[in-house]
């Protein structure tokens, strides 16, 4: 039996199940939605899934009778594959509209759930989405606290938590696995992708260019498909929870920006499995070495929102001739940035794009500047920027995020 890893969301599932009637709780596949929710809420709750096929079945046809057989209390899990439920739920709160806690919905399918949640739930549901392991998580279970350590962990094992949780399985048989059975149970069933071949090449691609501006004309020609399908495609593992669309900052007209977005996978693990990266070795000396960490750095950052229940406000920032940085996070109006740079070694010239972004350069007028390395000892770069490892950058970002 895996051992349960404790996940830092529990805290806001419970404070929203004591003021909503329903929460929604979505996220990738594997993710541990479900093994969370019966620890975090245990007995207290009755669980059904329509991952079952006889289940499934009667909550599509009969889904007022489906809920009555339901106690007061209940978790239906997958709920995407049923949006005929809803209807129900609706009226089931609307008995009883002061009543919180009654429903917990879950499903790996974001876009989908969400439009039909606000066609039938709007102002009785909160939604959370449970992202893959943070790097807290992994820490407190595996007793790792070494930042160089922790990223090899990603890379090496996943941040899913059944590979974390039991270190005998093996990474390669499980990422297979994974991929075949999203491939054939949302992307062809729910999304009616036909030809499932070009979807698989364009992830594929897509691990070749992480954290990179998006070309959706050399994925088209890559894939042998439309770049209308590319787009599509992309819109699925974004509602997957698999990658993250991040758009660049753009406040002044005066300068001209980059306007296309960048790709980032929400597990660095996948990127390695899909490349062959099979030991530390690998991983330092391939040609993705680089995006590998900035790729890890800023999917923790969106691990930080999603756990706090919070939308993540983010950006990048590259202007067409002039500095760059990977990641601007946005509070109401101040800006703060972050600098990924791959390896032990900060230098002064790093600071040097927060600096200016510090400075009002391109309207940004960030407060706070920090560049982000494997190095876990913090150093002062310059005036207002420091360099901090990335346990260090996850302090910083719960505490701006709060």
């Amino acid at each position: 039996m895996e051992k349960y890893i404790k996940r830092e969301i529990e805290q806001e599932l419970k404070a929203s199940l004591m003021e909503f009637p329903a929460v929604a709780l979505t996220g990738p596949r594997q993710a541990g939605k479900s093994t969370m929710l019966m620890k975090a809420l245990g007995s207290r709750y009755g669980y059904v899934s329509l991952d079952s096929e006889n289940e499934r079945r009667q909550a599509k046809e009969d889904p007022a009778f489906f809920l009555n057989r339901m106690p007061e209390r209940v978790i239906i899990d997958e709920i995407q594959y049923a949006p005929e439920l809803l209807p129900e739920i609706k009226l089931a709160i609307d008995k009883d509209p002061k009543k919180a806690g009654r429903f917990v919905l879950t499903g790996s399918q974001y876009f989908l759930m969400m439009r039909d949640f606000s066609e039938t739930l709007a102002g009785r549901l909160f939604a959370l989405r449970m992202p893959q392991l943070s790097l807290g998580e992994i820490s407190d279970f595996t007793g790792i606290n070494n930042g160089r350590r922790l990223f090899e962990h990603a890379c090496l094992r996943t941040t899913y938590p059944a590979l974390t949780a039991d270190m005998k399985r093996d990474r390669h048989r499980w990422y297979t696995g994974y991929l075949n059975t999203y491939i054939e149970r949302d992307v062809r069933s729910l999304y009616n992708v036909g030809d499932t071949r070009e979807f698989d090449i364009m992830i594929r691609m897509l691990s070749g260019v992480p954290g990179q501006i998006l070309n959706m004309s050399k994925l088209a020609a890559g894939s042998g498909v439309s770049v209308t399908t590319i787009k599509r495609w992309l819109s699925i593992l974004e509602a997957s929870g698999l990658i993250y669309i991040l758009k660049p900052w753009h406040a002044s007209v005066k300068k001209r920006f980059v306007k296309s977005p960048k790709i980032y996978f929400t597990d660095t693990g996948l990127i390695c499995h899909l490349n062959g990266i099979r030991n530390a070795e690998d991983i330092y000396s391939h040609r993705l070495f680089g995006e590998l960490f900035e790729n890890y750095c800023v999917s923790e950052a969106l691990k930080c929102f999603m756990n706090m229940g919070v939308p993540p406000d983010v950006y990048y920032y590259r202007e067409d001739k002039g500095p760059e940085a990977d990641l601007l996070i946005n509070t109401g109006g101040k800006m703060h940035v972050f600098e990924f740079k791959a390896g032990m070694k900060a230098e002064r010239k790093m600071a040097d794009t927060a600096e200016a972004l510090i400075a009002g350069r391109g309207g940004v007028e960030a407060v706070s500047g920090a560049v982000v390395t494997l190095n876990d000892t913090p150093m002062q770069l310059s005036g207002f920027v420091k360099s901090i490892g990335t346990a260090q950058m996850v302090k910083e970002i719960k505490k701006i995020v709060k």
